[in-house]
């Protein structure tokens, strides 16, 4: 949903954590992007492999977010938009895990 605003409930959560997402907006992720980053995290496999399909070049910098979850394992994380609040927070809990495990490993 290109240029709309967080979830109020997302947005309530990173508030929580210290984050202020008020000028957050949703963008379409572009090739230009993917070529610029070092890394690209997806929530799920279907999305890894739809960036990695259409940036064949830069496919190995293309991972899951949940990768180190389940003892290294990985873990998809479902996206909760349109859920009620309780998936929200599951949802943020298993964000925090995942970048918590990515920081350790950076």
């Amino acid at each position: 949903m290109v240029n709309e605003r967080i979830n109020t409930v997302a947005a309530e959560l990173a508030s929580a954590e210290g984050l202020n997402l008020d000028n957050h907006r949703a963008r379409q992720l572009e090739p230009s992007m993917v070529h610029a980053a070092d890394l690209v995290l997806t929530m799920s496999s279907s999305q890894q492999r739809n960036i990695q399909d259409q940036n064949p070049a830069h496919s190995g910098k293309v991972l899951l977010f949940g990768q180190w979850l389940n003892d290294g394992s990985g873990k998809e994380i479902a996206d909760p938009y349109g859920k009620s609040r309780f998936v929200f927070e599951q949802t943020h809990y298993l964000l925090t895990q995942a970048a918590t495990s990515w920081k350790l490993r950076l």
